[in-house]
């Protein structure tokens, strides 16, 4: 049965020009409009709310919404795409400032210390094991299938079958075929093997410890190696060195005064995962002078997942020394300082040390503020960190889908622009360039009755299939979710097209991740307005008659929300009107 979303999207149209308000406003271009509007649109039929009654530019809204999950303040990323919807408001350097994706991933603290909670952490993970590894997909029968040979390491390893082909030669005209091997001493699997290295055996059993008799590569592929991972790599490397390499510079201050690595991040494959969910990760990726620290919450002992965030580099120096916080206090002001043996210098704010010997013969006040100590042990001094409420999020969905707290924000009244200035002065002052038209969006989770989770599991594997299925091990979802949005400025003709898909897709991406089915997507309007040189356009679309909408599914499964690519978004039976032309007011 053919669905129509666009009668929702029109009738919000002829709504405002019924009963809309004409206003002035900053862009110099009148507006009609009304306060407070909703839409509703059912998402379970697989469907999106793309308009047909004029072609929208699907290009520039995954372009974006991909943008906006990377958490950078500039556009590049859209003009290596030639995505030009945000060049208006840009300055010179590319920059936007804090919008958007970066409040959702790296939302900002306050500038200042805080009391953080020390965390006693004891190393409770183990080294993974790979002895009942099975292969991660069907393989085929080849020349070598069932073979048995032996590495350069003198292991014995067995041929479990053709996993693919590589291309080689000029213009990649060769193809090789590879396979999968698996050592029968551990269990690992390695995959992409070429016949000239199974005969051979000049490769090595990668969950074996290779790094100073500690690390373990594991699944981890040298061939798919990005930037990014060859970067984390090499920081692993120097964690792994410092605590169990004795000829390392840096022995005597870790390895030699008790600091290890957990059990799990010995693994480089599970190092790599672990770390992209710390405190900061987004802010790392822009600023190369964030280091891993694992003296943030006081636990100086322990390379774990609990004990280490991403901090400037001056910080990590800071909170390095067993420090003892002071508070310096003022009727204006508070301060918390902790600097033992260490003069540090932050941004607009200059700490004094006073070294833990002096602390005694202090006086106050110190320049009009009062000096004592914080003696509470169970807290440390420090300077928050940003907030990745993405992650926070996606891992809520996965372990207490209920919440009533699944809120994600974009808007901060500390960042918002200064009036009177363009927006591309804004950005280059660290201030957003253009606040958040879609400044919050909540999801809402329902489990599943078990008819509806019968009928799921029929429209993936066919009712003849049913019987023999155990719905929880085959991972048929248990639960739909919904997503609402709250939208403070509503441009109908140009954003609101966007925006509803735009957030249609969110909502299908973080199902996706969360194994949901997704539900209704809400959105609310705030100022909900039509500029008065769309008027017409906006008219005329109203007497076109509306096709059917068209659906939407994913290339590929996918469950990290940061693996999305653009050729994963595929809408199928997209049929609409002519493309209508209107200029945007900035």
């Amino acid at each position: 049965m053919n669905v129509y979303h666009d009668p929702k999207y029109l009738e919000l149209i002829k709504y405002i020009h019924k009963t809309g308000t004409r206003k002035p406003n900053r862009t110099g271009v009148d507006t009609i409009g009304v306060f407070s509007y909703q839409m509703r649109f059912d998402l379970s039929d697989g469907t999106i709310p793309l308009l047909t009654t004029k072609k929208v530019h699907t290009k520039s809204i995954i372009h974006e919404l991909l943008w906006m999950l990377s958490g950078t303040e500039d556009v590049k990323y859209l003009e290596t795409h030639q995505v030009s919807i945000w060049d208006e408001w840009k300055n010179h350097k590319s920059q936007l400032g804090p919008v958007y994706g970066a409040m959702w991933r790296a939302y900002p603290p306050p500038p200042t210390f805080s009391p953080t909670p020390v965390r006693n952490i004891t190393d409770e993970t183990t080294v993974r094991s790979w002895t009942e590894a099975t292969c991660k997909f069907p393989l085929t029968t080849g020349k070598y299938s069932g073979s048995e040979f032996t590495n350069v390491q003198n292991l014995q390893y067995k041929v479990l079958g053709v996993d693919g082909f590589q291309q080689n030669g000029k213009n990649n005209k060769h193809r090789t075929t590879t396979y999968a091997v698996q050592f029968k001493q551990s269990g690992w699997i390695k995959y992409g093997v070429s016949t000239r290295l199974i005969t051979s055996g000049r490769f090595v059993d990668q969950s074996l410890p290779s790094i100073y008799n500690v690390g373990i590569l594991g699944d981890y592929q040298n061939k798919k190696e990005t930037q990014q991972n060859k970067h984390l790599r090499r920081i692993w490397e120097l964690m792994i060195s410092r605590c169990y390499n004795s000829n390392d510079i840096s022995f005597e201050t870790h390895g030699n005064q008790g600091v290890t690595v957990c059990n799990r991040w010995k693994v480089l494959s599970d190092f790599l995962k672990d770390v992209k969910l710390l405190p900061n990760w987004f802010v790392k990726q822009q600023k190369q002078n964030y280091v891993l620290d694992k003296d943030y919450y006081g636990t100086s002992k322990l390379y774990h997942a609990q004990t280490c965030v991403w901090i400037p580099r001056h910080h990590n120096n800071l909170y390095r020394k067993d420090a003892i916080p002071i508070v310096l206090s003022s009727t204006t002001d508070t301060l918390f300082f902790p600097c033992e043996n260490t003069a540090a210098k932050f941004v607009g704010t200059t700490a004094v040390a006073i070294k833990s010997r002096r602390l005694g013969k202090v006086r106050t006040p110190i320049n009009g503020f009062e000096v004592q100590r914080f003696t509470n042990r169970n807290f440390v001094v420090r300077y928050p960190n940003t907030v990745d409420q993405i992650s926070i999020i996606v891992w809520k969905l996965k372990n207490n889908p209920t919440d009533r707290r699944l809120v994600i924000s974009g808007w901060h009244p500390g960042l918002l622009p200064y009036d009177g200035i363009s927006p591309s002065e804004n950005a280059s002052l660290g201030r957003q360039a253009l606040p958040p038209c879609h400044y919050t969006f909540q999801f809402y989770t329902r489990p599943l009755s078990m008819a509806e989770r019968i009928t799921e599991t029929t429209r993936r594997y066919g009712y003849n299939e049913l019987a023999k299925l155990p719905l929880n091990e085959i991972g048929i979802p248990q639960y739909e979710l919904s997503l609402m949005v709250n939208q403070r400025s509503c441009d109908v003709g140009l954003g609101v097209p966007f925006n509803i898909v735009q957030y249609s897709f969110l909502l299908r991406m973080f199902a996706e991740v969360a194994n949901m089915v997704p539900g209704e997507m809400i959105w609310n309007g705030g100022d909900t307005h039509i500029y008065e040189n769309h008027v017409d356009a906006l008219s005329g679309q109203i007497l076109r008659t509306p096709f059917p909408s068209p659906t939407f599914k994913f290339a590929r499964k996918i469950t990290d929300i940061d693996d999305f690519k653009y050729d994963d978004f595929i809408i199928e039976d997209y049929v609409h009107h002519p493309a209508i032309k209107m200029e945007v007011a900035v």
